[in-house]
């Protein structure tokens, strides 16, 4: 049975996103310069639908709990769409890394693990070797919390500083709009030319900051969609910043090999959705 724990905040107010069994907070404002946001994912005691992911370049630290066991692990990025499904008996606490500090946090390049799961750098695996247990008694919000202090405690040790480089400052502008930005402009600003900064960003981040963009730019009209069981998909598209509705169809044809509509019900867990065309 799971306990409950007193333990500083970390967590601000409700999750920003809710969807089944999973939901997410925003990363704790002493820490956004390393953490996209933190999550958790339980496993449910009948049949649910999985948790259907978009394609991401965001690597996540996770703490994968099976009964009172638990092991620290690093979900690296999605190329493609994908399902993740937990037995009745697992629970998953994620942090979710920023891409540009992956590799020197976790000892692992986004690269060298794409599409899986690997050990991440024994610093992290030792230093939070002892709230393994204590944690998978807790409940799912409070483990939450006592993971993500653990872990701050460690990551400002690894990376003291925000990291000056152009691609990294590419990558939190890309961030800060949605994947809205001018890729040639973004470069001039920074001081590089178009190739300067693709190659800079895909050794840092192990993805093209065309690419990153589209995915970001995609994940904010997939998340407001989520939100809703009937999403205006026109209204979506055009606060997105994609040309039309034609347009967000192509690229989520492109990036996930569905249609909005067919994504938005697999994200759902719904068969089916009567909804205008998308």
């Amino acid at each position: 049975m799971a306990t409950t724990c007193q333990t500083q905040s970390y967590l601000a107010g409700q999750a920003i996103h809710s969807l089944a069994a999973y939901q997410a907070w925003g990363a704790p404002q002493s820490l956004t310069h390393l953490v996209d946001r933190v999550w958790a994912q339980e496993g449910l005691p009948h049949p649910g639908p999985p948790q259907f992911l978009l394609p991401h370049a965001e690597p996540s630290l996770c703490l994968l709990q099976t009964g009172a066991s638990a092991r620290l692990v690093l979900c690296g990025p999605a190329r493609t769409p994908r399902v993740s499904a937990l037995a009745p008996d697992q629970r998953l606490f994620g942090i979710t890394l920023r891409p540009e500090i992956a590799a020197a946090l976790s000892g692992i390049h986004p690269n060298d693990c794409i599409d899986r799961m690997e050990t991440p750098d024994r610093r992290l695996t030792r230093g939070l070797a002892g709230l393994t247990d204590r944690i998978a008694t807790l409940e799912t919000r409070t483990g939450l919390e006592l993971y993500l202090q653990g872990f701050a405690r460690l990551a400002i040790d690894i990376i003291e500083t925000v990291d000056p480089a152009p691609e990294v400052e590419a990558a939190h502008r890309i961030r800060q709009y949605r994947g809205q930005v001018r890729l040639g402009r973004l470069g001039e600003d920074l001081g590089l030319s178009p190739r300067q900064l693709r190659r800079r960003f895909i050794d840092r981040l192990g993805i093209s900051p065309k690419r990153y963009a589209r995915e970001h730019r995609l994940a904010a009209a997939i998340g407001e969609a989520d939100a809703g069981l009937r999403p205006d998909w026109a209204a979506i598209a055009a606060g997105a910043g994609y040309c039309d509705q034609a347009h967000l169809i192509s690229e989520t044809r492109d990036l996930t090999g569905l249609t909005p509509v067919e994504l938005h019900a697999r994200r759902r867990g719904m068969s089916e959705i009567s909804n205008t065309s998308a």
